[in-house]
Order: C-alpha cells, then sequence, then structure tokens
C-alpha cells in the first residue's frame, strides 16, 4: 500500500495519498457465485451458456455496482424486495429482480489521490470514498426522489448522467478524479432501521452504458474503470478497488422457507403490531421437516406471503403487516440487529463446512480495525476532527 504523503505534517496536509483499507460487503443478488476450480475463487454465477471466461466472470461480479455494509445486507431485502403485495402469486412468485442469494465479500480499496483532493473537504460525506452513485445494469443513473440508493425511473443509456459519474472520466467539463469509490450512510431508514447500515458504489470501465446497451470493448478501453485485474492489488493509480467473493447464503434458508413443513394445514404467517422475538426467527432457521418447500416460489405458489404490510402511511415504520415469523418487527431497530447476527451466524456455521470452499466472515473487528490503517492517515476531515474518527463496523 502507498504511504501517506504529508505535506507539512505540523501545520496542515496539502496533498494525500490513501493507504489500502479492507472492507467486508455484502451484495443480495439473483445468481449465486460458481467455483473456479482452476483459480480457486468464487465469480460470477450469471448465466452465459458455458460462453464466459474466467476474466469476464470476475470482472461480471464487481463490473460497476453497488454493495452494502454487512450490517445492512438485509435493509434493501426487507425495504425492497420482499413485499409483493397481498397476493404475491399476481406478480409471479418472484421477489424483486428475482434475488435469491446473499453474497459476502471482501474488498480492498484505495482512492485515487484526484478523488482525494476533491472531496477530502467534504464534512457530510463518509470519511475516506465519494459521493454513493446509483448503479442499474451496469450503468450510473440517477437517484429516484427518495434517494434510497435506488434509480429512477427514466434511467437508461439515452438520457444524462449525474455530474458526479462524469467526473470518474473527466466527461463533459468535470473534473477527472479517476473510478473512485462511493459510499452513503443510511442511518434514519423508517421502514426497515438496520445499525451501520452503508452503501457503495464500484464505478467500472464504460460505466456511462448499460451491460446491454453500448458496453463495448472500445467503450471500456477508452473509459477506464477501477477494478484491478485478477491478482491485482490497488494502488489507487492502475486501479481502485479489488475483491474477494468469500461465499453467499440462500435468502430461502437464512429466512426458513425451506425448514418450512409443506405438508402442514397450520398457516405459516403472523400478523405484528410491534412485538416478536429473535428466538422465533433463529427457529424458523434452524428447524427442519421431512417435507418442506424447495423455495420461495414454490412456497408462494402454495398460497403463503412471505412479507406484507398494509399500512398506508409508513412514516414512522410498519405496524400492520403479515410475515412468516424471520420477518417480524419489521422496524424494530432491535429487531433488525438479531437478524443480522442470525444471516452472520449462519453464514460462518456452513462456511464452516471444508467441501463448499466458502470463508467465514471476521467476527473479531477490533483486530480488523487494528489492521487498517487509522482513519485520520487517509481522510482529511478525521484527520480535522477535534476527536477524530473510528473504525468498527464490517464497512470499516
Amino acid at each position: 500500500s502507498l504511504p501517506l504523503l504529508l505535506s507539512c505534517a505540523l501545520h496542515g496536509v496539502d496533498a494525500w495519498s490513501m493507504r489500502t483499507v479492507t472492507s467486508y460487503q455484502a451484495r443480495v443478488e439473483t445468481y449465486a457465485p460458481v467455483w473456479d476450480a482452476d483459480q480457486q475463487v468464487f465469480v460470477s454465477g450469471l448465466p452465459s451458456s458455458g460462453n464466459f471466461s474466467f476474466d469476464e466472470r470476475y470482472r461480471a461480479s464487481m463490473d460497476s455496482i453497488t454493495t452494502s455494509s454487512v450490517e445492512g445486507a438485509l435493509m434493501y431485502l426487507q425495504r425492497d424486495c420482499i413485499d409483493q403485495g397481498a397476493d404475491p402469486t399476481a406478480s409471479g412468485c418472484h421477489r424483486r429482480n428475482n434475488v435469491s442469494v446473499i453474497t459476502f465479500l471482501e474488498v480492498q480499496i484505495v482512492q485515487p489521490n484526484a478523488a482525494l483532493a476533491e472531496y477530502q473537504e467534504q464534512r457530510c460525506m463518509y470519511p475516506e470514498f465519494c459521493p454513493f452513485v446509483v448503479m442499474q445494469d451496469g450503468e450510473c443513473a440517477y437517484a429516484d426522489a427518495q434517494d434510497d440508493g435506488l434509480a429512477s425511473d427514466s434511467s437508461g443509456s439515452s438520457r444524462d448522467h449525474p455530474p458526479e459519474c462524469k467526473q470518474f472520466n473527466g466527461l463533459d467539463g468535470q473534473p477527472d478524479i479517476g473510478p473512485c469509490v462511493g459510499a452513503q450512510a443510511f442511518s434514519a431508514d423508517m421502514v426497515a432501521p438496520y445499525h451501520d447500515t452503508v452503501w457503495f458504489s464500484y464505478p467500472n470501465s464504460c460505466v456511462t452504458s448499460s451491460w446491454t446497451n453500448g458496453k463495448s470493448d472500445v467503450c471500456r478501453e477508452q473509459h477506464k474503470g477501477g477494478l484491478c485485474p485478477f491478482g491485482w492489488q490497488p494502488d489507487g493509480v492502475n486501479c481502485t478497488f479489488s475483491y474477494k467473493i468469500l461465499g453467499y447464503l440462500s435468502i430461502d434458508q437464512l429466512v426458513g422457507i425451506t425448514a418450512i413443513n409443506a405438508t402442514s394445514t397450520s398457516s405459516v404467517e403472523s400478523s405484528t403490531s410491534g412485538s416478536g422475538s429473535e428466538a422465533s426467527a433463529i427457529d424458523s432457521v434452524q428447524k427442519a421437516s421431512t417435507k418442506y418447500y424447495k423455495n420461495y416460489n414454490a412456497f408462494c405458489k402454495a398460497g403463503n406471503v412471505e412479507f406484507h404490510s398494509y399500512d398506508q402511511d409508513k412514516t414512522l415504520g410498519l405496524s400492520n403487516v403479515t410475515s412468516i415469523p424471520f420477518w417480524e418487527d419489521p422496524s424494530s431497530l432491535e429487531a433488525n440487529f438479531a437478524r443480522t447476527r442470525q444471516m452472520i451466524a449462519l453464514y460462518n456455521e456452513l462456511a464452516d463446512e471444508k467441501t463448499n470452499h466458502m470463508q467465514k466472515l471476521p467476527t473479531d473487528l477490533d483486530a480488523l480495525r487494528d489492521s487498517n490503517p487509522p482513519c485520520y492517515e487517509n481522510a482529511e476531515v478525521c484527520y480535522n476532527a477535534q476527536f477524530g474518527c473510528r473504525r468498527h463496523s464490517y464497512a470499516q
């Protein structure tokens, strides 16, 4: 990693170079990663009829996409994916984007010097990072009106892009700051509040075009991205981020759908109005039966509802909900914290099995913090803060 450059250590900082930060993140996605036996790593499981090379699959996993902190992985799933109405069969018995797994990643980040110079003095931003940029189908997009990390309805390659997106390659008169990783904290969501939720954006090559419209090899060569080639480490010059997929967790297994008895005549749903327990969620995941639902699609087609809110006004959260036990008390910070702990515990239990190639998430976050550079060495806002900054979460 690059050393910190202090042009005047005693009287202020005029120029910065970032040391490598290791962060653990998650992504809720449609396809489970696949194991590449030759390179001994997980790569994208995007279907391709066998036509994707290793390099293409490696690139696809972080090809202008967004991730979340591990602690906030369930926020997107809970808030945006699982409520398919009182009759989910009307939507084809699929969660939004047909998501099926939570993928866990170890990411190394070194921001470009120009990006640090552009944003270091922005006190309302996440330290060490540029502004979060929405990514849709491999293309940067304007955020929707709710500014909740999702793209606006007008997103598409025929439209303009936000100025932050143009800064990655210095387009249309914007400063050329390089492919800078963005971040945005979501600490005040009332519908699905989760501790330490941070969303990240990773601009790769040809970020102003989508995977299906214009992202050609020529465009990729002309407008470089931040993803390091396989085996490289980021330096902020040749590339800004690298990654390793640790493993993944089936959403159906986590929420307990595959442990629900498909032959039972009793309802698997429960209505909640602000009360629930961590034990019910854990029991739902751990319980096994001789006949159970294969996946969400089968569960839904049998007439069951995973989650639905009848609340007309969601300003203060959700209180009129029907759901399976795992999703009880959706707007309770404590219940959501318990859900996150259960997710991490279940994943690490599965990763302990030697035959699936998966690696555990770390549980000693103090050790992770100590292995990363102090915040004040990378972020001017932390260097100048009266009480500094402190790394404390998986995101770091």
